[in-house]
């Protein structure tokens, strides 16, 4: 199994692996500062409540330039999604066979 240059530990697929996480490599060589950029989605903000993280995206950023590479994973919060799917349109039926 090959491995991503961006993220090492993840491997180098573009599609989803066995636990439907995709990782999309650079598209080229870039030089300056390194940002990842993270994006999630989740089934509420109150965590004391029980609100999960269902989604989490990166970005890879390089001298103030997307270098093509993403990871990216759904997650199965073991909870409904209730309400939250107006915000993000994840659905629970979506989610029964995602990471947990």
């Amino acid at each position: 199994m090959s491995r991503s240059a961006n993220f090492p530990d993840m491997p180098a697929s573009g599609h989803p692996d066995n636990d439907g996480i995709v990782i999309t490599p650079a598209s080229g060589s870039f030089q300056g500062a390194r940002q990842l950029v993270l994006d999630t989605e989740t089934t509420g903000f109150e965590v004391r409540q029980g609100d999960r993280l269902i989604e989490i995206g990166l970005v890879e950023v390089v001298g103030r330039k997307l270098t093509g590479a993403t990871w990216h994973a759904y997650i199965n919060p073991q909870r409904p999604v209730g309400e939250s799917e107006r915000i993000h349109g994840i659905s629970d039926e979506f989610l029964q066979d995602k990471l947990l």
